[in-house]
């Protein structure tokens, strides 16, 4: 079959479905991510075929000249029992019902051009749903990790497409990468999928084990993040860690990031581009943003996390990882300022065996879950059989 992948505009949201991409592949199926420039860059490095969609514009890029550093971190992300909370998601619900209405033909020009047979996107896409029920194709839906889609953004969604007679396909089946001790409470249950860390390709560090014997601890902000909220988080941890005299800091950045910090301290590995799963293993905390497949992948080695998340799913993957018992987070402009008590966060996460073994448990429950190849097997006759019934 041949699988049409429309993620969100976003490289992190790819890079998520890379691996379940990889098992279409070797099941013999066929494969093309349609999406800008920055995404089928990511899609071609990470062995996938791609089309370039050159006039796509995205609610992200809108948002940026929107908001300003002061705006984060923004915790009502997570709160969608309050009218507040619900409100940013109906925003967000009603850009993405404005981007599919907007690119629905480009899309489906592209989707019939290449023969596509199912479209695969993710939660927050509402473009994918809309060209499966346009074309008639199957739609799998595959979550990035966190799913805060659920509630006010999906009753939003839903709501708009009515009132506008857009056709929303529902899901053959929703891929879930994330365990289920850390997901959103409101996201209903999924097919599970087992997370493969991948965070991009890059060359292996010489220094990737740590022979010193110090503890090491990695600091990620993702490849965006800093893009909305300026360097402060990498600030605030950066003088928290100051005065952590005992261990070494690697921070991985992205090249733009890197451009834009400005200069760091000297006992600071500084790495760029090089992927999280090739220097983790030698770490002993991960301090970070709250990115699903960056946290996700900290779990998948059983590390220990802070997180200072600063915007939309970062606070429910932060409420999911303290439940868990597998990290702290520091989620208000207070408590991400108050350098004091994030050193003393870094300092208990690194002494107390209990966080090292919780985390080791969302570890083994990523292990646990089906392969991407199981999976590939259960959903492919489900896709077979609604595609027969749409020829009928």
């Amino acid at each position: 079959m041949k699988f049409l992948v429309v993620p969100v505009p976003s490289s992190g949201h790819l890079l998520a479905m890379v691996p379940f991409c990889w098992a279409l592949r070797l099941a013999g199926h066929e494969v093309l991510v349609a999406s800008r420039d920055d995404v089928t860059a990511t899609a071609l490095r990470s062995g996938l075929n791609a089309v370039e969609m050159t006039a796509l514009n995205v609610p992200m890029d809108q948002l940026r000249t929107q908001v300003n550093p002061g705006m984060f971190p923004l915790p009502l992300f997570a709160d969608r029992d309050l009218s507040s909370g619900q409100g940013l998601w109906q925003i967000a619900a009603q850009n993405w019902h404005n981007h599919a209405r907007r690119y629905l033909e480009a899309f489906a020009a592209v989707a019939t051009d290449w023969q596509a047979e199912v479209i695969l996107t993710d939660p927050l896409a509402t473009i994918g749903r809309a060209l499966g029920a346009h074309l008639d194709l199957p739609v799998l839906v595959h979550r990035w990790g966190i799913d805060p889609t659920g509630g006010p953004f999906t009753e939003r969604t839903a709501a708009l497409a009515a009132e506008a007679g857009t056709r929303l396909a529902d899901p053959v089946a929703v891929l879930d990468i994330c365990p289920q001790r850390l997901q959103a409470p409101d996201a209903a249950p999924g097919t599970p999928l087992g997370y493969v860390p991948f965070n991009g390709t890059g060359a292996l560090p010489p220094w990737h084990r740590n022979e010193h014997g110090r503890k090491r601890i990695a600091v990620c902000m993702g490849g965006s993040t800093l893009g909305l909220t300026g360097p402060r988080p990498l600030e605030s941890v950066l003088a928290a860690l100051a005065d952590i005299d005992d261990a070494e800091v690697v921070v991985a950045l992205s090249a733009p990031d890197r451009a834009t910090v400005g200069e760091l301290p000297g006992h600071v590995r500084v790495v760029q581009e090089v992927p999280l799963n090739l220097f983790l293993p030698s770490c002993d905390l991960l301090v970070h943003h709250g990115g699903s497949t960056t946290g996700l992948t900290a779990g998948w080695f059983g590390l220990p996390q802070l997180v200072l998340p600063q915007m939309f799913d970062q606070f429910d993957y932060a409420r999911g990882l303290v439940r868990s018992g597998a990290g702290l987070a520091a989620e208000t402009p207070a408590s991400q300022g108050d350098i004091d008590a994030l050193t003393t966060s870094i300092r208990t996460l690194l002494r107390e065996p209990g966080f090292r073994a919780a985390a080791e448990q969302i570890g083994a429950d990523l292990r646990a879950a089906p392969t991407a190849g199981d999976v590939v097997s259960q959903v492919v006759p489900l896709l077979t059989g609604h595609a027969t019934a749409a020829t009928r």
